[in-house]
Order: C-alpha cells, then sequence, then structure tokens
C-alpha cells in the first residue's frame, strides 16, 4: 500500500488483493497517527487502558448482531445517527 493514497485508495487495493483475514486490517497504513513524546506515559495509559473490562458486554454484541439480521430480512428497521443521536422521546418533528 501507498501511503500516498487515499484511505480509500488504499483499502481498495487491499480488497482487490483477495487476502482477506480477520487480522488483514493490521496490515493497512496508518495514516492518522499522533505522535507520543512520552513513551513511558504512553505505555502506563496502555497499560491501564488494557486492564479495564470491555465497553460493550458481548451479550450486547450478540443481541445487535439479531438485530440488525432481522432488519436485513425486513423484519425490524434501522435509523441510524451521526456522532450524536437523539432518543425519540426528544424529537418533536
Amino acid at each position: 500500500m501507498d501511503p500516498k493514497n487515499s484511505l480509500r485508495e488504499n483499502w481498495v487495493q487491499h480488497e482487490a488483493s483477495k487476502d482477506w483475514t480477520p487480522s488483514s486490517w493490521q496490515k493497512c497504513t496508518i495514516l492518522q497517527q499522533p505522535e507520543y513524546t512520552d513513551d513511558a506515559k504512553l505505555i502506563k495509559a496502555l497499560e491501564k487502558v488494557q486492564a479495564l473490562p470491555p465497553l460493550v458486554h458481548p451479550k450486547e454484541v450478540d443481541a445487535l448482531t439479531r438485530h440488525l439480521a432481522l432488519a436485513c430480512l425486513g423484519q425490524k428497521f434501522l435509523l441510524q445517527g451521526g456522532d450524536c443521536a437523539e432518543r425519540f422521546l426528544d424529537c418533536s418533528k
């Protein structure tokens, strides 16, 4: 992959190679990586985050997968919001 290409171009090139695996994303070029000036603080922060429980419980992931499958079959609908999604209760229009 060429770091000069756009993210989409890199993805298309990757997909075209047909060597997809669940971990193949790790081969993609990092295009928006921050620079950390203090390695010790970075390691400490990573260790802290890695010790935390998952943000989403696996049962919630399974439930979402089932709901999305039903939406694909037309038995449910999906309403997707952007950065902030309002509840139906909060919408008047």
